[in-house]
């Protein structure tokens, strides 16, 4: 047996006994041609009671087929029930078993339960109270021990009243998992993609270097590394690369829309003309709104419509006058290689290469620059790059920003 297949099938007559072998009593009733309904497992009892419960042994259910142990938090997670006892017992004492499930499966009843970010956090919850979290997704599970700052995070430290009784509560305890999940519960989105994309954007709090800022940790370069794991994640559960491709955008860019009115007009626009810029504006949406109050924070609200009007704005008035291409020309006719070798006495190659990209990049956001200010910024680059050869290319051009566009 590999508790998915049966070794066996055995053809019944009768609905009684058809009904005895589903997995729960929420899924055991039947309608007869009167259109009356057919109750034999206590199904419906169990539905005005809003409870799930295994039909006959929850250890031979489950046996069965493991899938079902997942289909049972699923069950909760969406309908907000409660889960009988001993079948809550019985999952947890054969949630190995899920082992045995193809990976196809497991990845398809994670995505199921993906078109709400409550109806997620919920199934994430009772995953972790299990312990199958950290057999199904250790990355979700590592953010557990990750404390957050209560300045930035106030969320993370309230009392998660996950359903509508009070049998599940728990205590938040500050950490990276806590906030994810109050995010997962501010998500307005029924897509699958970006209710995944919030589950996993702040990922990389579980393995980056952790500094420290008035006593708490930092997580800086926790954005790169989620969309590292991400990429990790994709493969080990197979996810399509559509997939896969918009929740590593959002990750690896969750940051920089936070900080959108500091960034440049050309990186801006990029993000904005990206087929999954509505994926990471969701996202950033649901990690904004996790931090306001209970009652959504209209300020809050105003503040990230503000932001997205801001960028949406720059993307299209770069876009004007030829689009990206019309701009592009102009950023060649404006500086090219010949011009770079000219200023700098550079011959052809790498570092002139590094030299036009970064004045290019910094004249994408200044468009209207004079000669003299591109040839200023040229020998002001080349001059840097001499003094500093250790910094990278990304350090650079960040610092000449700041000089040149305050």
């Amino acid at each position: 047996m590999d508790h998915r297949r049966p070794t066996k099938v055995t053809n019944i007559n009768s609905f009684k006994e058809d009904s005895a072998r589903r997995d729960f009593g929420i899924n055991s009733l039947g309608i007869n041609s009167k259109g009356e309904i057919i109750d034999y497992q206590g199904g419906l009892d169990d539905i005005k009671n809003n409870i799930i419960r295994a039909i006959g042994k929850p250890r031979d259910r489950f046996t069965e087929d493991a899938l079902r142990i997942l289909r049972l938090f699923r069950f909760a997670a969406r309908y907000n029930f409660d889960i009988d006892a001993d079948t809550k017992q019985a999952a947890k004492e054969l949630g190995h078993l899920i082992d045995d499930i193809s990976v196809e499966r497991v990845t398809d009843e994670l995505k199921k339960v993906s078109d709400d970010g409550k109806h997620l956090a919920n199934y994430i919850e009772h995953l972790n109270d299990i312990d199958l979290l950290e057999r199904i997704l250790p990355e979700v599970n590592a953010l557990k021990d990750k404390t957050e700052n209560p300045k930035h995070h106030p969320e993370a430290y309230k009392l998660e009243r996950m359903h509508t009784k009070t049998k599940f509560n728990r205590v938040k305890n500050g950490s990276a998992f806590d906030h994810t999940m109050a995010a997962l519960r501010q998500s307005k989105s029924n897509n699958p993609i970006t209710n995944l994309a919030i589950l996993f954007h702040d990922l990389g709090k579980g393995t980056v270097t952790v500094g420290n800022k008035n006593g708490y940790p930092t997580y800086n370069g926790h954005d790169k590394e989620s969309a590292k794991l991400v990429k990790d994640i994709g493969t080990r559960l197979k996810f399509s690369n559509t997939l896969t491709n918009a929740i590593e955008f959002a990750a690896a860019n969750h940051m920089k829309v936070h900080y959108i009115y500091e960034m440049g007009k050309k990186k801006i626009s990029n993000l904005v003309n990206d087929s999954n810029w509505p994926i990471l504006k969701d996202v950033v949406y649901a990690d904004e709104m996790s931090r306001s109050s209970s009652s959504i924070n209209s300020d809050t609200i105003e503040e990230f419509n503000k932001k997205m009007k801001f960028a949406e704005d720059i993307a299209s008035e770069l876009s004007k006058g030829g689009g990206q291409s019309g701009i592009i020309n102009r950023l060649k006719e404006k500086i090219n290689g010949l011009k770079v070798m000219k200023y700098t006495g550079l011959p052809p190659g790498k570092e002139m290469g590094i030299i036009l990209h970064l004045t290019q990049d910094w004249l994408y956001n200044n468009i209207d620059a004079t000669d003299k200010e591109i040839k200023d910024f040229v020998l002001n680059t080349y001059n840097q790059r001499n003094n500093k050869d250790s910094i990278n290319l990304e350090s650079i051009y960040e610092a000449l920003l700041m000089n040149y566009n305050e």
